[in-house]
């Protein structure tokens, strides 16, 4: 492995994600009381109920967390600079962890482009829950998926991007159902290839693989909200 690994010291960790709220009735009927007018209704519209969007950060630097919330991507990056200023962290490296999503990367990576120090983290969890995902959709069968998934995520968690690659274009097409779910993920891939470390050795030195702090966030606001 010929990657770089920071320091965490050295380091501040920023976990971004956006979740959606379905929309609460500020006034609730009272139980068992029944309105045909208002079932009918909410029959017709249950499929376009609005959500209420909104991005959670979080801030994580030597043993200490703090959680921001904004109503886009673009407002909670101010947050995060905003953050990062008022309290002389700037000068650090930053690592920011994402699922993978691609208009997530490239918002965070456009607006912190000035940084000499930025990098991107790939999810592990959600890398893995990727393969999974098209790997069902892409095989004949759970056994089969199951073998694919073991070997592809063994070799991504050494962080060998071509050899997963090359992987892919070899699994049998008698075991390929949709042959375009196999082209995403290479595809996905190489669009991340450079988000994606050797998991191994992150593990190894004790330095996070995953956005798990901001899910946990994004569970605690959703709940508060």
């Amino acid at each position: 492995d010929n990657k770089c690994y920071e320091k965490a010291e050295q380091c501040v960790y920023v976990h971004i994600d956006d979740v959606g709220v379905k929309e609460q009735k500020q006034h609730r009927g009272k139980k068992g009381a029944t309105n045909v007018p208002d079932v009918i209704q909410k029959e017709a519209t249950k499929d376009k109920r609005p959500t209420v969007q909104n991005t959670v950060a979080r801030i994580e630097h030597t043993g200490k967390g703090f959680t921001l919330t904004g109503r886009s991507v673009a407002e909670i990056l101010t947050f995060v600079l905003a953050f990062l200023l008022n309290n002389a962290l700037l000068r650090l490296n930053i690592k920011v962890c994402t699922d993978g999503q691609r208009c997530l990367q490239d918002a965070i990576v456009s607006f912190f482009s000035w940084h000499r120090h930025l990098s991107l983290l790939l999810d592990w969890f959600h890398l893995v829950k990727k393969f999974k995902e098209d790997l069902s959709l892409a095989c004949k069968g759970r056994e089969i998926r199951n073998r694919h998934l073991k070997q592809l995520l063994t070799l991504l968690w050494f962080g060998l991007v071509d050899k997963a690659q090359v992987y892919l274009a070899a699994i049998p097409a008698t075991d390929i159902k949709d042959i375009k779910a196999i082209a995403r993920l290479s595809a996905y891939l190489e669009r991340n290839r450079k988000w994606i470390p050797c998991y191994a050795m992150r593990s190894k030195l004790k330095l996070p693989n995953s956005s798990n702090p901001v899910e946990r966030c994004n569970n605690l606001v959703t709940a508060k909200r």
